[in-house]
This record gives structure tokens, C-alpha cells and sequence, in this order.
């Protein structure tokens, strides 16, 4: 189902998708640490070969090919990368985190509005393009994309899965254009499952 389609030549900046992030408020078999409260973090492979996160705020799952950046990654936000590309410049990236607002998950109109009213109050003169859209996950939770296209190719998406006075934010930088960077984050933010 499609909530909504916007589509607006806007300026984009890495330093707005951080200001962004902030007000919002490589595996293999398996491992586990348990946080403070007893929370057992893991991650196990499934049949296909991919990852199956398992974190305190939810469960998704990392296309094979692709790590946990140990470089980049923090407690409250984890980055993943092709394996072997940590260390490059400009990596394609996805990182996923979880964040907090004031709206509950049959309000994710107005979540929708909330973000593009940032996104727009704080893109400057640069030509770029702003497209968003909506759709539901597999588990039937709202979810909202933006897509910003800068002048360099360079695409950025903002995959938004909405719960009750929350949201989770899987947000893709592809740099090289490889469609597999992508998928990728469709994935992880398609199949993303909260911890109840």
C-alpha cells in the first residue's frame, strides 16, 4: 500500500543526515554478548547464508557478503559494510539504529510529515532530488523511505520502520551505484522484527 509520494529538487548534505539521525532522537556461525539487563545479543546464519541480527531493539537480517563494521559501529548505532571494504574511503554503507518520537504507529502520516519538514527546513541550495514513499514490512509494521539523489550519483535512503512512539532507522549510503548495496538494505529493513 502506498501512503504517499513526494518528489522535490532539494540540497543535500552528509551533515544534515547526521543532524537528521540525531534530533530523531563479518560473521560467521555465531556469537553472543549479554548487555547490563541480560539481554543475549547473537547473530546466527541462516539457510541462504545471510546474518540474523538479534539486538536489543530488534531482529534483521545482513545480506551474505556483508559485515558488522567493528570500526564504525557503537552501541546505539551498528554500520555494515561488503566485507573487505571497511577500510576504503567511501564505502558502501548501511547502518541501523533505533530512535524515539512522539507518535504512535497508526500515526506514521504524521511521523511522515514531521521528517520532511526537517529534511526540507534544513537542505540548503544544492541541487539534489528528494522522492519518499511508504509501504508496509513483512511484519505488517508502517514503513516510510526517503531516497535522496545528489548531483555525484551519490543515494542515500532512509528507511523508517515505525512503532509505537518509535521508529527504527535503516539508512543506506550507496556511493558506487551497485545495485547489491541496495538489496541489501531492503532486506534488513523489509524483514526488521521488534523485540517485544
Amino acid at each position: 500500500m502506498k501512503m504517499f509520494h513526494a518528489k522535490r529538487r532539494i540540497c543535500v548534505g552528509m551533515t544534515v543526515l547526521l543532524v537528521l539521525c540525531t534530533m530523531l532522537g563479518g560473521c560467521g556461525g555465531h556469537k553472543a554478548s549479554k548487555d547490563a539487563d541480560g539481554f543475549e545479543e547473537s547473530v546466527e546464519l541462516n539457510e541462504h547464508g545471510d546474518s540474523i541480527y538479534r539486538k536489543e531493539f530488534g531482529t534483521y537480517t545482513v545480506l551474505d557478503g556483508w559485515v558488522e563494521s567493528e570500526t564504525h559501529s557503537t552501541d546505539e548505532q551498528f554500520f555494515y559494510v561488503k566485507d573487505g571494504h571497511d577500510d576504503d574511503a567511501s564505502p558502501d554503507n548501511i547502518s541501523i539504529n533505533e530512535g524515539t518520537n512522539r507518535y504512535g504507529k497508526d500515526e506514521y502520516m504524521e511521523f511522515k510529515d514531521a521528517i520532511m519538514a526537517q529534511l526540507l527546513a534544513q537542505m540548503g541550495n544544492q541541487n539534489a532530488q528528494l522522492n519518499g514513499s511508504g509501504t508496509y514490512t513483512a511484519n505488517e509494521d508502517p514503513m516510510i523511505m526517503f531516497e535522496i539523489i545528489e548531483e555525484d550519483g551519490t543515494v542515500t535512503r532512509q528507511y523508517y520502520i515505525i512503532g509505537d512512539y518509535r521508529y527504527c532507522l535503516v539508512h543506506l549510503t550507496n556511493y558506487s551505484g551497485d545495485e547489491e548495496a541496495d538489496r541489501a538494505a531492503e532486506i534488513m529493513a523489509d524483514g526488521f522484527v521488534w523485540r517485544e
